[in-house]
């Protein structure tokens, strides 16, 4: 095993790390603050907009299983980088989206990942910034999700964001209809009505399962 880490935000650290942390090849993951001026932030003062600092994940994870590469591509596949300061409902600069680097060569292999997005004509407001002191969060942040048994409301893993925003229609009546709007658009989909297969922007497949109003990968 070889252990390095990463640091994303991207909205809300609960949905962000409750993504991350299914993701293969992934360790752990520390929900936290970084990117501000004050030692030791509390939520409350994050949110009040008096550090600096942006909701973010810390993500250690096997990179003999996965690569940085791979989770900058889950990154843009769970948020919207069009938004500026927010993601979704939630507003403000602690939401914004930034990849903070902790090297040259993650600097480099986002950089790649963001001219793919861009090469393509879309519109990316993540910042890149060199990492700083990663403070973790309070415990009750820390998984979130899994703690309450909720699903997140602005990181929905759909890894096929779809260019125009709308509702996208499945000829198989068990499929769900979605309202892109909610996934944001941010990639182009080739869609196989035999299969229900997509193909992304990044070129990987994807099968998608709706039970009810959940979306989820097999």
């Amino acid at each position: 095993m070889k252990t390095e880490k990463a640091i994303f935000a991207c909205g809300c650290f609960w949905g962000v790390q409750h993504q991350m942390e299914r993701a293969a090849g992934v360790i752990r993951t520390t929900v936290g603050y970084t990117g501000g001026h004050k030692e030791n932030p509390t939520y409350p003062e994050v949110k009040a907009h008096t550090t600096g600092h942006a909701e973010a994940v810390l993500v250690e994870y096997d990179a003999t299983q996965t690569t940085y590469t791979d989770l900058c591509k889950l990154f843009f596949e769970i948020h919207d980088p069009a938004q500026t300061d927010g993601q979704g409902p939630d507003i403000g600069p602690q939401y914004r989206s930034e990849i903070f680097y902790l090297n040259d060569e993650q600097k480099q292999q986002a950089e790649k990942v963001i001219q793919i997005l861009k090469d393509k004509g879309y519109e990316v407001h993540t910042r890149l910034t060199p990492a700083t002191t990663f403070w973790p969060a309070e415990e009750y942040h820390q998984h979130y999700y899994d703690k309450t048994g909720g699903e997140p409301y602005c990181h929905i893993r759909v890894k096929i964001l779809i260019r125009k925003r709308g509702t996208f229609h499945t000829e198989n009546p068990s499929f769900y209809l979605f309202s892109t709007k909610i996934c944001s658009s941010l990639l182009d989909v080739i869609y196989n009505p035999g299969t229900h297969f997509f193909r992304t922007v990044f070129g990987s497949t994807f099968h998608l399962n709706f039970r009810c109003t959940h979306i989820g990968i097999q």
